[in-house]
């Protein structure tokens, strides 16, 4: 029990890890383009 009541908080947390990376990924690559710096 204790187990997959752990398995499942990390599959939790790996999915809320993503969606955050996914989140900044998306600041850094839209933050230059708002400020008008075009870097590579």
């Amino acid at each position: 029990m204790k187990l997959t009541l752990r398995l499942d908080w990390i599959y939790q947390a790996a999915i809320f890890i993503v969606q955050l990376v996914k989140v900044m990924r998306v600041d850094i690559y839209s933050l230059p383009s708002n400020l008008g710096v075009s870097q590579q």
